[in-house]
């Protein structure tokens, strides 16, 4: 989703984030402006619950135990990502995608969107 400056973006993807239930949905909110830029998406997520939890996490072990929760990361700021980084869109959602696949090919349980 692309918008103005301050057209409420990160607030929709605060309140998607909070109204999925969460005894079905395990949610990460990753604010791309936050997460270091030249790290991998990995690394982008694990950044992300340590600034929200003050825990480090490896994603291998995020979802452990959550067998029947839904993960979904949401991206937050990938137009300001893009500005930082000067890398081109299609290669970042070309990582995502790719990171998306791994997952699947080894039952993990993420849904980016």
């Amino acid at each position: 989703m692309l918008g103005q400056p301050g057209a409420g973006k990160s607030v929709l993807t605060k309140i998607l984030a909070a109204r999925l239930p969460p005894e079905q949905f395990a949610v990460v909110r990753v604010p791309l402006r936050e997460a270091p830029a030249e790290q991998d998406l990995q690394m982008q997520i694990e950044h992300a619950v340590r600034q929200a939890t003050g825990d480090s996490v490896r994603w291998p072990a995020l979802y452990a135990g959550a067998a029947n929760l839904v993960g979904v990361v949401i991206l937050d700021g990938f137009d300001e990502l893009l500005q930082v980084t000067g890398v081109s869109s299609s290669n970042y959602l070309e990582k995502v995608a790719r990171f998306q696949e791994r997952e699947a090919a080894q039952e993990g349980p993420p849904r980016s969107s």
